[in-house]
Parts: structure tokens; sequence; C-alpha cells
């Protein structure tokens, strides 16, 4: 049986933001292939938004999130999921409205910061017979902060295990 390929694209307008706050972009791209019951699907997204000051127009702060999701299935009783997203934020100084002067705190005026981000996340399914499934997952941040972490590098901010076990007894 030869696979099936089923390619899809859909950009979605982001709803009740303030006046001030628009997206730049917020894109997802989607392939699905099935061939001889083997399932892999590659999901991409991109979510971008810029906020501005209503006194000036500047950019106060944006954040930009490309996230890839990539889900393999060989038979319907095993199924992996990979999701990866980083995330790269910035914010400006913070400066009274009116006056348009720089805010302080403990004497020094509020500097703009900038963080980079990446996160992991792994899930496994198994699912021997309908009824019994078990799930195990783990999830991983890293962060590139130099303001927090003080290193060059990406330092291992959280992680997380998750498992889930059902049964279901019959008579």
């Amino acid at each position: 049986m030869p696979g099936v390929a089923s390619p899809a694209a859909e950009i979605s307008p982001i709803h009740m933001l303030p006046p001030n706050q628009k997206p730049v972009c917020n894109v997802s791209i989607c392939n699905r292939t099935r061939a001889s019951g083997v399932s892999m699907r590659i999901e991409g997204s991109l979510a971008a938004t810029r906020i501005t000051r209503e006194r000036d127009g500047t950019e106060y702060a944006q954040s930009t999130i490309p996230r890839v999701k990539l889900e393999y299935q060989p038979r319907r009783s095993f199924f992996l999921r990979l999701v990866t997203e980083y995330r790269f934020e910035q914010r400006d100084a913070l400066y009274d409205p009116v006056t348009g002067w720089p805010l302080f705190s403990g004497g020094d005026p509020i500097s703009g910061q900038e963080s980079n981000g990446l996160r992991a996340d792994v899930l496994v399914s198994f699912e021997p017979t309908p009824g019994t499934v078990a799930f195990f997952g783990y999830g991983a941040s890293l962060a590139k902060d130099p303001l927090l972490y003080m290193t060059p590098g990406y330092t291992r901010t959280t992680d997380g295990f998750f498992v889930k076990l059902a049964y279901v007894f019959r008579k």
C-alpha cells in the first residue's frame, strides 16, 4: 500500500489583543504520512508578538517562539512524540509613561532584559491490549540568561518526569 502524505499550512489570527500588542506572525505547518500502518507527523509553528508603547509607538517587548512536534506511530500499540520549543524574549528598559523618564529600583534604572530558552518533551505510549496503557514522559528546560545564570551557554532550569499506568479489570 503506498504512503499517503497530507501537507497543510495555516495562518491563524490572534483575537482580543490589547491595541498596543501586535501579532507579528502565527503560522502552523503540518505534514502527515501514513504507510502500511506506520504513521508519522511533523508539525512546525511560529508565534511572534510585538508590544509597543502607546506614548510614542516604540517597541517595548517582543517574543518569538518556533516550535516543532514530531509524532511517530509504527503500530497501533506504540506511540512516540517529541516536542521542542525555542523561546526568545526581549524587553526594553522601563520608563514612566507620562514623563518618559527611566524608572528606578534600588537607586539603579531598570534596564532591558533578554532571555533565550529551549524546552524539549518526549512522550512514549504503549498499549499492549485495549484498556491497558502505559505513558512515560520526560521534559527539560534550558535557559540562556546571563543576568540570572552568569554562564555563556545554556543551563538546565527544570526537569520533569511523567508516568501513567492504567489497567481495566474485567470479569
